[in-house]
């Protein structure tokens, strides 16, 4: 039931890779990250109050974005998170010690978001695409999920997409052919991008 003056809102994701639509992928913490999910109309989070007002404040705006080696583009701010920080290996399950990283960034969404918060899972190449794609979408869930129940921001404000491996920011191999896992960690990672502009 949705108390006086609260929103009932439920999370919507759009996978365009896969061309998938899901509300509310079943991704809770019993879960332990599988990947066995099917899309479901599920869970309604309740959102009371001010969702830019929060009693912590992790300092100035501005330091935060050079501290998470933010860019700004084209009327949006876009953070790259290593899914490395966020996850362990093949896991959708949000890593403790990434919590207080996500709380910044939430920040940021609070203070400069104007419109669309764009959450993008990335993996790197090993394994399957089907696989892949999967985990990468489950991933963009999992950081949408945790903002909306750990720091409210809005579902309505959020979509998700998973690119599987197919935007690399680095070469997984070197140029006689050797693994070079330093760039698959580079690769595997969410971006999110926050619109500054309506």
């Amino acid at each position: 039931m949705v108390g006086k003056n609260c929103a009932a809102v439920s999370l919507v994701v759009w996978f365009a890779m896969s061309g998938v639509a899901a509300a509310d992928v079943p991704l809770d913490d019993d879960d332990e990250g599988s990947l066995g999910f099917q899309p479901s109309w599920g869970s309604v989070v309740e959102v009371c109050a001010d969702w830019r007002r929060v009693a912590i404040r992790y300092g100035d705006t501005e330091e935060l974005l050079v501290e998470l080696n933010a860019t700004t583009e084209e009327g949006r701010i876009r953070v790259d998170l290593t899914g490395d920080l966020l996850f362990d290996f093949d896991s959708t399950a949000i890593r403790p010690d990434a919590e207080v990283v996500l709380s910044k960034v939430a920040q940021v969404i609070r203070d400069r978001a104007v419109g669309q918060v764009t959450v993008i899972g990335h993996t790197d190449s090993i394994g399957r695409d089907a696989h892949n794609q999967k985990l990468s979408e489950a991933r963009s869930v999992a950081v949408m999920r945790w903002l909306n129940r750990n720091q409210g921001i809005p579902t309505s404000l959020m979509v998700g997409r998973g690119m599987s491996s197919k935007k690399p920011v680095a070469s997984d191999a070197f140029a006689e052919g050797r693994d070079f896992p330093e760039g698959r960690a580079q690769t595997r990672r969410v971006e999110i991008q926050i619109a500054t502009r309506g």
